[in-house]
């Protein structure tokens, strides 16, 4: 058993605090139902069983409600929900029931992700990281990354190539060249890709490489 020894509220989540550290979140509804209050003395384990058959619709309800104002992954979903004071299986089982009902699918989220990406100048490497920090699985954005051919990668490098040269304005070629080079590889591109362009916009005799 425990003894609450705090009860804070943020942004509408309650944080419970037992024995003066932190044990776990919880929704305003399920708050208020349980009525805890400090120096109550309860089973932390029995608290959020209890508030878990309460969670759920509104878990759902909320689930919905982020994704009408835009596509989220199930990792974005579970994430959000989580911040939100609903515990863990709670969130997994909202999850399974939108996933279901085709109201996210991942598989299609990375493949979005990969066609607005071939309009904009990234490279591979660096969508892929986007797509993970998204929660993607990396089969998913495996997948999703061979609707890019080595013509996008090669159009998207030139496009950045030419944009960030302007910052080397006025430096000496072979410096703009290697300052260039490691903005491009920073960002994801390969050596090979970066040298052939970097042949290109500066004179052979200007070669760092």
């Amino acid at each position: 058993m425990s003894i609450i020894s705090g009860v804070f509220q943020i942004r509408g989540v309650y944080h419970i605090s037992c024995d003066g550290r932190e044990e776990f979140k919880l929704d305003k509804h399920s708050f208020k139902k349980l009525g805890l209050n400090v120096g109550d003395d309860i089973d932390p384990d029995d608290i959020i069983a209890r508030a878990e058959k309460e969670q759920y619709k509104y878990a759902y309800e909320s689930a919905l409600y982020i994704l009408d104002r835009a596509a989220r992954t199930s990792a974005d979903i579970k994430r959000a929900l989580m911040d939100r004071g609903y515990f863990e299986q709670v969130c997994d089982e909202c999850i399974i029931r939108l996933m279901k009902a085709g109201l996210i699918d991942d598989a299609a989220y990375a493949q979005r992700m990969a066609q607005i990406a071939t309009q904009k100048p990234i490279s591979r490497a660096a969508l892929k990281m986007k797509m993970r920090s998204k929660g993607l699985s990396n089969d998913d954005a495996e997948k999703a990354l061979e609707s890019i051919s080595d013509e996008d990668q090669k159009a998207a490098l030139n496009a950045l190539a030419d944009k960030l040269s302007k910052r080397y304005d006025g430096l000496e070629p072979r410096e703009a060249r290697r300052k260039l080079s490691a903005a491009l590889a920073r960002r994801g591109f390969n050596w090979d890709e970066i040298n052939a362009r970097m042949d290109a916009m500066y004179s052979a005799d200007d070669e760092f490489f």
